[in-house]
Formats: structure tokens, sequence, C-alpha cells
């Protein structure tokens, strides 16, 4: 099952691509979501083979979520691997440039059941997909209208 989305954001490439490698703000932000984060290798500058241990609630149980980012080409590509509960999921982000001071945002999400629980619920997922398509694309339009806010220092609306 694929989402993909994409937006365009009032920002050069190279500021887009340093917001989203900025993992420690993701992981901040999630620790006050409630979720768990660990950095399995050393925090620093984004490199490929980074990982984290994701810890968070899920349907009334606790949920293990492994993370590689297994792609990364500066001003270009940010791509990850996640595992939980027998679902894989490979997100890639891809920053295109349309002019010095634009840049179109895309995101891909790829999500593939490994065991027969995952696949039931895939096959669950399948069939609420255009409204979760719609949540996956208005949360991304959301998140990349904050992004741009604070790049051009402006406050969130």
């Amino acid at each position: 099952m694929r989402f993909s989305a994409r937006e365009d954001i009032k920002a050069p490439a190279h500021d887009v691509f340093a917001a989203l490698t900025n993992f420690s703000d993701f992981e901040r932000a999630a620790l006050r979501r409630g979720i768990d984060v660990v950095r399995n290798d050393a925090a620093g500058a984004p490199a490929l083979g980074a990982s984290w241990q994701v810890d968070f609630p899920f349907r009334g149980r606790q949920r293990r979520m492994h993370v590689l980012l297994d792609r990364l080409e500066v001003n270009e590509l940010v791509g990850a691997t996640a595992e939980v509960s027998g679902l894989t999921s490979d997100a890639q982000l891809e920053l295109v440039p349309l002019s010095p001071q634009h840049t179109r945002l895309r995101i891909v999400v790829d999500l593939k059941p490994k065991t027969i629980s995952a696949r039931l619920f895939l096959q669950s997922v399948r069939l609420t997909k255009s409204g979760l398509t719609n949540r996956f694309k208005s949360g991304f339009a959301k998140y990349a209208n904050q992004l741009e806010q604070r790049l051009n220092g402006r406050p969130p609306v």
C-alpha cells in the first residue's frame, strides 16, 4: 500500500534539507508526545546507517519500531525504512528545487506486510484508504506549512 503527497515550500532546498535532517528536533517532538525514542548510533551529523528504537502505544498495546536511515543525498533525498509488528514501511522524502527560494517536497510511503497479522491489518486499512489518504495529505500539508513558517522566521499559523 502506498501513500504519497507533495507540497511546495517557499524556502531554499538546502534549508529544507537541513530541517528534515535535524533528527534531534524530531526526537524531542516524539518525547513530548509520550513516545520513547532511543538513537542507536552516535548522534551528530546525519549519516547513512543512523538508527532509532521507538516505543509507542497503538491499539491498546505497546509497540516497538526500528527505524534505519538508508538513503541520504544532500539537498535531494532522505529515505528511511521502519519495521514494527511485522509491517515494513519504506519512506522517501524528495526535494526538488523549483527556484532558488522555492522547493517542492514530495513524500512516498510504502507499507508491506511480513506476517499474517500485518497482512490482515493492511487489509482493514485498505477499506478506509481514501479517508486515510486525505488525512495523510492534510497532515503533510500542515507539516510543510509549519516548516515553511519556521524557515522564514514567522510563527506557525
